[in-house]
């Protein structure tokens, strides 16, 4: 059998119903329990089925839906020993803390689809200073305002794609083509270039990381 480890983090106030709630959603033969801090543990027994690809969502959507609340949800690699729960459980723990890192926004993480985010995760900080340290000597990406911020994060968001992103943004396409020329020339980095945005999404991450670990020395 097949058996994977899912956490559940919402609401401490809530953990109880937030628990009631994974139990029913839950099969007979899946084991979920409070563990430390805000925890729920889930450990689902995989059937291959549209059902286990779906459980994650049903859980986000269901709490939302009775509790109104908003939880997030990480998921590990499956396993067919018991014995590789325990590393199953840091899957799950380190997919949580990457994407409440670099993925903001999104609920539902999956250890082995976190992308950029993980390989970041697993690089010395000081390797992470001086890449923005040295980015920084020729771009001025910090000095970026919040109206422009949201602009790159929705092109990314919209894959380079500038007609979808202009709809997004409820501006006319030459609009946003002005807007990309200026900071272009801002910035050094042209993000319809993407060489040049993988750069930038790359700095930005390594960014939120790097402020992230600086919050929790705190």
């Amino acid at each position: 059998k097949e058996r994977y480890v899912l956490i559940c983090k919402g609401d401490k106030g809530n953990k109880g119903h937030i628990l009631s709630i994974i139990k029913n959603i839950a099969s007979s033969k899946d084991i979920a329990f409070e563990y430390k801090d805000n925890e729920i543990i889930l450990i689902h027994e995989a059937k291959g089925t549209e059902e286990d690809e779906r459980l994650p969502e049903w859980i986000v959507d269901t709490v939302g839906t009775e509790l109104m609340i908003d939880i997030n949800v990480s998921v590990g690699t499956k396993s067919q020993n018991i014995s590789d729960l325990k590393t199953k459980y840091k899957e799950a723990k380190t997919a949580m803390e990457i994407g409440e890192i670099f993925y903001k926004g999104k609920n539902i993480h999956y250890y082995e689809s976190l992308g950029i985010g993980r390989l970041i995760y697993m690089l010395p900080e000081e390797t992470c200073k001086m890449f923005i340290a040295e980015l920084e000597t020729k771009n001025k990406i910090k000095d970026l305002d919040e109206e422009t911020l949201n602009i790159i994060k929705e092109f990314f968001k919209n894959n380079l794609n500038m007609s979808e992103t202009a709809r997004q943004l409820y501006v006319h396409r030459n609009t946003l083509v002005y807007r990309l020329d200026k900071l272009s020339k801002e910035l050094g980095l042209d993000i319809r270039n993407f060489e040049d945005a993988v750069t930038l999404k790359i700095a930005m991450l390594i960014s939120e990381y790097l402020k992230e670990n600086r919050e929790e020395n705190y």
